[in-house]
């Protein structure tokens, strides 16, 4: 598989999932709201937060929550994650839920990254690629067929697909569907993984 085929495969199943979470981001009552949501949706932790854990996600919420302002006097997404960085990150919370709840939270807010931040599993599948970090990428620094993800599902593409290069590759120098863990009825019509929210330990 080229990158043009693993782009296409977001697009297809992981766009329409993040267009669904921003819709339910943006319809929150308010800020307040959203801090409860980007922190522990529905009380639970989503699957990327399982690690953080419910009691240090408990009192980041807190904390967030008595720090509206400072929330709401941000302009840019880069403002909003350097604000919820800075009030969480003394809690064990780490670059990864940082950045996830400021990404929920610009969805409320309407601040888009306009650079795609390295992380976690999104550092090393971006490493794996041949791309450096670890600072936030531009979009020239990126491959062309990536330029049609805005910086968000870049993000989110390395996150999924980056394990795969570097150590899975076929002898033609592309991927194959089963090597990256999907099930799929033709190369181009992957069935993502679940991507589903967990009971925190």
């Amino acid at each position: 598989m080229t990158y043009r085929d693993l782009v296409q495969n977001y697009i297809a199943y992981y766009r329409p999932r993040r267009a669904a979470e921003r819709a339910d981001f943006r319809g929150c009552r308010n800020l307040r709201h959203a801090v409860h949501e980007a922190t522990l949706p529905n009380g639970k932790c989503h699957v990327h937060q399982r690690r953080v854990g419910k009691k240090k996600l408990q009192l980041a919420s807190r904390r967030l929550l008595d720090n509206l302002t400072q929330l709401r006097a941000a302009r840019t997404f880069d403002e909003l994650h350097a604000a919820v960085k800075n009030i969480i990150s003394s809690d064990g919370v780490g670059k990864l839920a940082s950045y996830d709840v400021a990404d929920r939270l610009g969805m409320y807010l309407r601040l888009e990254p306009k650079l795609v931040y390295l992380h976690a599993g999104t550092l090393r599948g971006a490493r794996s690629m041949g791309l450096q970090g670890p600072g936030p990428l531009k979009k020239s620094q990126l491959p062309k067929e990536l330029w049609s993800l805005t910086p968000a599902e870049r993000e989110d593409f390395f996150c999924i697909y980056g394990p795969a290069f570097g150590k899975r590759r076929s002898r033609a120098g592309g991927i194959t569907p089963r090597r990256l863990g999907f099930r799929c009825a033709v190369p181009s019509a992957c069935r993502p993984r679940a991507d589903v929210r967990a009971s925190c330990p």
